[in-house]
């Protein structure tokens, strides 16, 4: 039975060195890959919800960000979008 508790204790310590293994490269590759792919997805979300459309208003037009130049953003490009031709 002593034989056997140190087999298990044996055991145990490799399979916890094995697991913080795994847990060491899996933060590399969450870090190598990760920090792109949410890079790009925060990117993409900034387009879709106008913030990048209204930096690049702001450095445009030389402002700062106010609500007067945020309401002068949406006057804008309420007016690009309307002048845009509709399909369908």
């Amino acid at each position: 039975m002593i034989a056997r508790q140190g087999s298990l204790r044996d055991f145990f310590a490799r399979l916890a060195d094995t697991l913080s293994d795994l847990l060491a490269r899996l933060a590399d590759t969450v870090r190598v890959i990760g920090a792109p792919l949410f890079s790009g997805l925060r990117e993409t979300l900034r387009e879709i919800f106008d913030e990048s459309a209204y930096a690049r208003f702001l450095t445009r037009h030389q402002l700062e960000t106010s609500p007067q130049s945020y309401a002068e953003f949406l006057r804008e490009s309420e007016t690009t979008r309307s002048r845009r031709p509709r399909c369908c």
